[in-house]
């Protein structure tokens, strides 16, 4: 199935060392959350939900370079519209618990950020 014209919002949080433990744990509380409000496919028009982590590169394009001693999260949820994740929006903040833990946790991190990006091309 094409998302082609589908909302994407991604999300890529960069922290230092210290801030990994608690990135950890809002992820696995934010998780949780995902699982309760969104528990079937299409839930709330959301399509596609997905966590990553991994080492931040000295060379983001050379995924070969030495690791900078930074941690990169990159959240990226697919939505049927802008209507949607404007309604996960507004879930979040009147539901998730970690919510204002997240917004702190946010302010101590380098955070490149899409919002209501239109799906230009997908395969499936």
């Amino acid at each position: 199935m094409s998302h082609t014209g589908n909302t994407q919002l991604v999300l890529t949080f960069t922290v230092d060392e210290d801030q990994v433990a608690e990135g950890d744990r809002i992820w696995s509380t934010h998780n949780d959350w995902m699982v309760e409000h969104y528990p079937n496919e299409g839930a709330h028009g959301l399509l596609g939900f997905n966590l990553a982590k991994a080492p931040e590169r000295s060379n983001p394009v050379d995924p070969t370079s030495e690791p900078t001693g930074r941690t990169c999260y990159t959240l990226t949820e697919l939505y049927k519209d802008p209507a949607s994740l404007d309604e996960h929006w507004a879930l979040s903040q009147a539901t998730y618990s970690d919510f204002q833990a997240f917004v702190v946790w946010a302010s101590k991190a380098d955070v490149t950020a899409l919002h209501n990006g239109t799906v230009m091309h997908s395969l499936w």
